[in-house]
């Protein structure tokens, strides 16, 4: 993977920042409770599904942390179930709770390699991601830099299973475009034609891209792919 790599804290910044909106950005459920697939799902439990929209459909975060917690209780196979308390709890700001969840969604995804190894390292990668946003809010930089490495491995591995899946490449995307708007000399080019061609659902596909151009301070551009995501979820609040 060439990513090109500059100073620890801009790297770090820039990589936190992704995973935590990437996780923070899960959406409406499309076809049995794969929020990502509109074919082939893998099977994403009802309470993990009626979770989802609660958070991004409805904006109602007490009902989701309910979902979730019974999701933890009867489905608790699932790593996105941990990522998307981990993103909860980063969000309120409880980072003990924050690092409780991505060991869990790590430990979680690490058992689901063998069962299906594109999401379990997939998540792996995330429960890094997840782990690296702790010690760097808590130690800074330094530690932080360590999980690069696994999340960027884990990643790999995971491209190449399939590099068309639109849930990797959703969070690769977003993860992309955060390093290009925050790395000089990085292209974002290629990480905003990769949430455009691979992404899914396409409205989170769309928002990332719009903060992209926001960034970049292309505002046309943005407010393109903002009303584009709005005409897809007009009552997301």
């Amino acid at each position: 993977m060439n990513y090109w790599l500059p100073t620890p804290r801009r790297t770090v910044n820039a990589l936190a920042g992704a995973a935590i909106m990437v996780v923070s950005f899960w959406v409406t459920p499309s076809l049995a409770g794969d929020p990502f697939r509109p074919s082939n799902p893998r099977n994403i439990g009802d309470k993990t599904e009626a979770a989802f929209e609660s958070i991004f459909k409805q904006g109602d975060y007490k009902t989701a942390k309910d979902y979730l917690q019974q999701a933890e209780a009867s489905e608790g196979t699932d790593p996105l179930i941990y990522a998307m308390l981990a993103a909860i709890a980063y969000t309120e700001r409880e980072l003990e709770t924050l690092n409780t969840y991505a060991t869990k969604t790590r430990t979680t995804a690490e058992q689901l390699i063998t069962s299906d190894p594109l999401r379990g390292n997939l998540y792996t990668a995330v429960g890094h991601f997840l782990e690296g946003t702790y010690n760097f809010e808590k130690e800074g930089p330094v530690r932080a830099l360590s999980k690069l490495q696994k999340v960027f491995q884990y990643i790999d591995a995971a491209k190449d299973i399939d590099g068309t899946d639109p849930e990797l490449n959703l969070l690769t995307g977003h993860m992309d475009l955060m390093l290009a708007v925050n790395v000089p000399f990085a292209d974002p080019a290629d990480a905003i034609n990769k949430l455009e061609t691979h992404g899914y659902p396409k409205y989170l596909a769309y928002r990332g891209i719009a903060v992209a151009y926001r960034d970049l301070k292309k505002y046309n551009q943005a407010m393109d792919y903002v009303e584009r995501a709005l005409a897809m979820t007009p009552d997301n609040p």
